[in-house]
């Protein structure tokens, strides 16, 4: 068993000894616990010796992400101020953890950033939220462009024209 990162075991395969000099051939499985070096102490008859083998963090990665199936939870108004989410499908997950990511501005309406938060890929398909929030500063069309494990796309928030209201309409002072 493994030493530093539990969960590897070292198998010795069946074989013949060579007589002289030689290699002995083990076969390590299992699933390592975390990132690190896992250590493995070797015997074979009167002989001991160490090994080690460096793993590494799985990164996140995807075969497509799905720009065009984006959907929104909140309308955005234009000089309101606005929290919503959007949720953007992706292809061939690699099952990898990720973190939250760096904030991005939008284009085209300014005053809105997209931050991804964080979670763990599928192992296949599935999708990516992003928290949006700000004030827009006018009616149009917010971008906002994305990049996701070696994947790209743009993302479209329509954030709507403020329309005038009032609280109430006081027709007996006229």
């Amino acid at each position: 068993s493994s030493t530093g990162v539990s969960g590897l075991t070292a198998t010795l395969q069946a074989g013949t000894l060579a007589s002289g000099n030689g290699s002995l051939t083990y076969t390590i499985s299992g699933t390592p616990a975390s990132a690190g070096t896992a250590s493995f102490s070797l015997s074979f008859g009167v002989q001991s010796c160490s090994i080690s083998l460096t793993v590494n963090t799985l990164q996140p990665s995807i075969t497509s992400l799905n720009c065009g199936t984006v959907s929104y939870n909140a309308t955005a108004t234009a000089n309101t101020a606005y929290n919503g989410t959007a949720t953007v499908s992706y292809n061939g997950g690699n099952g990898a953890v990720y973190s939250s990511g760096v904030s991005i501005a939008s284009t085209g309406v300014s005053g809105l950033t997209a931050t991804l938060q964080a979670g763990t890929l599928a192992n296949g398909n599935g999708s990516l939220t992003y928290t949006i929030s700000g004030t827009p500063a006018s009616a149009g069309t917010a971008s906002f462009a994305l990049s996701f494990g070696g994947q790209s796309c743009s993302i479209s928030l329509t954030v709507n024209v403020l329309q005038p209201s009032i609280t109430s309409l006081n027709c007996g002072t006229v």
